[in-house]
């Protein structure tokens, strides 16, 4: 470390003094700068971190090190890094928290496919990320434990098999993935499963869904993608999941059309009242569509109630009729009539009878749904 020189130096060295000075300024600045940001860690020390910047990943190595029996109690780390950072350091960091449980990790994808190399919680049980499949074969493989996954895109050609499917993926009750490597993760034991559009207008649920060659008689929460004109959408829910408790149904656009001159399927109320009813596990039912449902809180609950109230072929009078038995949650995002607004509607029976819990006009886009 540079001292200070004396104020009694000579006027023909007073440069060099402030030149010393300069850098003994920037090397004390540096140094607090790193306390600084291991204090930050230590005083808002939680089983909770985040690393958002090479700097967080070089400070918590030195914290992890520094506090070991901190560190250790560490179980949710959420890693957003998407600008150049040291490898080395990344997985010294993660070697120092070996109690991890949830682990967010949304890198650049220009790493190797190594980067996970070496890795091991022993305690894992969610991991989201956007890394490509292929460079996460080796930490699965060794993380065989009841772990949810949620998985980005895959990393692939089209024209090439996920490489998710050299996996056994039987342990894992809950997946979320794009639709394409859906033959590579289902099982029999699946509880859970969510499948996203990943190539818009070239890959989507329905297709992916309807090749699953049985049912899967475990599941009990999904979600769909499917287009305006996938008219059997909810026939294949039934035939492939018919014991779930919880469906969320995500309408895609045709780019080509106009999403609100298209005709839905539920339209035909009576129709499509029956097909519910064969879910006859289902409790939450969420939608969210281009197109119209209706103009007013009344007219929501007219057509919204003729999904849930199924009709006798032969009669129509209302000793025919008779309730979904066990939906008791209805959530629609859709477009009004005038296409100028979007609703967001939560109907509930969780009293008894059918009432409008909200009804939010234009929600904000990251609005939970």
């Amino acid at each position: 470390m540079f001292h200070r020189p004396s104020r009694r130096t000579s006027g023909n060295h007073t440069g060099s003094r402030y030149v010393l000075e300069s850098r003994t300024l920037t090397l004390i600045n540096i140094e607090r700068a790193l306390r600084l940001r291991i204090g930050e860690f230590v005083a808002v020390m939680t089983d909770i971190q985040r690393i958002s910047s090479p700097a967080d990943v070089d400070a918590f190595v030195v914290y992890a090190t520094t506090y070991p029996h901190l560190a250790v109690r560490v179980k949710e780390l959420i890693v957003n890094l998407d600008q150049p950072f040291s490898l080395h350091a990344f997985r010294h960091c993660l070697s120092l928290t070996p109690s991890i449980t949830d682990l967010y990790l949304h890198i650049s994808t220009d790493v190797p496919a190594d980067v996970l190399g070496g890795i091991d919680f022993k305690d894992l049980e969610f991991l989201k990320t956007n890394l490509p499949h292929q460079y996460l074969l080796p930490f699965l493989a060794i993380h065989v434990g009841p772990v949810e996954l949620s998985l980005g895109p895959c990393g692939r050609a089209m024209e090439e098999s996920c490489p998710l499917r050299l996996l056994d993926t039987r342990s894992y009750a809950s997946i979320e993935c794009p639709s394409e490597c859906l033959l590579g993760v289902t099982h029999s034991s699946l509880v859970r499963l969510a499948l996203q559009e990943s190539h818009p207008g070239q890959s989507y649920a329905p297709p992916a869904f309807r090749s699953l060659p049985t049912p899967l008689l475990s599941l009990s929460c999904l979600t769909l993608d499917f287009l305006p004109d996938d008219y059997d959408i909810l026939e294949n829910v039934v035939r492939i999941a018919p014991r779930i408790q919880k469906l969320k149904l995500l309408e895609k656009p045709r780019v080509q059309r106009r999403q609100t001159q298209l005709r839905r399927v539920w339209i035909d109320g009576t129709a499509w009242a029956r097909t519910l009813a064969r879910l006859s596990s289902l409790e939450d039912f969420a939608l969210k569509t281009a197109g119209p449902i209706g103009s007013s809180v009344a007219s929501e609950k007219t057509i919204l109630t003729s999904w849930v109230t199924s009709m006798s072929r032969t009669t129509r009078s209302a000793n025919a009729a008779y309730q979904h038995p066990t939906l008791i949650s209805l959530r629609v995002w859709y477009r009004c009539w005038d296409a100028h607004h979007e609703i967001l509607t939560l109907w509930s029976r969780a009293i008894g009878t059918w009432r409008n819990i909200y009804r939010l006009v234009d929600p904000p886009t990251a609005a939970l749904f």
